[in-house]
């Protein structure tokens, strides 16, 4: 390989790492329930509580949102430390309370320009970390996709890991600037007519 070319490959292997870096971490502050990023507001059709056993379950049409995140999912289960029931029983519940938060079936997360969809979501606050689990989960930005068998946001840090197995391997798809802005695919280029060979 010549000088040239090897400065190219570095070029484009620089130039592949920044894009995955700005359409996929996420924003520092951005995340899901937050603590002191303002109310958390959930609705469902149901909601069973388990005093006992420290959880609220939200079943059916779930859509809980905080500032610029929202979910939605079948079913959304939040674990809360003991001794914070009382809020919770009132009709309200202490985001500084929260332990984990189990979102299944369906689950999409919205946040601002960011898209994960996937069959189950987990969110400890302890770590911060939130973990995207089930069939195919992935996380969407401006036409851009990574995709493997399980993926964690460390939302401390800004730090996706996505990890592939036998049967999802890790994909990623990637869009230019010039192609976000004319609404095209990558998969939609593979087999056109007018590719000259």
């Amino acid at each position: 390989m010549n000088k040239k070319a090897a400065i190219l490959l570095k070029a484009a292997c620089l130039s592949l790492f920044s894009l995955c870096v700005l359409c996929f971490a996420p924003a520092r502050a951005a995340g899901i329930f937050q603590p002191g990023s303002g109310q958390i507001k959930i609705t469902s059709e149901r909601m069973v509580m388990q005093t006992g056993k420290h959880f609220a379950e939200f079943i059916e049409n779930v859509h809980a949102t905080q500032k610029d995140t929202s979910v939605r999912s079948d079913r959304l289960k939040v674990y809360y430390k003991p001794g914070t029931d009382t809020g919770t029983q009132a009709g309200g519940l202490d985001k500084n309370a929260i332990e984990r938060i189990v979102a299944t079936g369906s689950v999409t997360i919205d946040f601002k320009d960011r898209r994960a969809v996937c069959e189950k979501a987990v969110y400890t606050a302890k770590d911060n970390l939130l973990t995207l689990s089930g069939s195919n989960p992935r996380i969407e930005s401006k036409g851009n996709m990574v995709t493997g068998s399980k993926i964690t946001l460390n939302q401390e840090t800004g730090e996706i890991v996505v990890s592939g197995d036998k049967q999802e391997r890790v994909e990623a798809v990637f869009q230019s600037e010039s192609e976000q802005e004319s609404g095209q695919t990558q998969q939609s280029r593979p087999g056109r007519t007018d590719d000259k060979k």
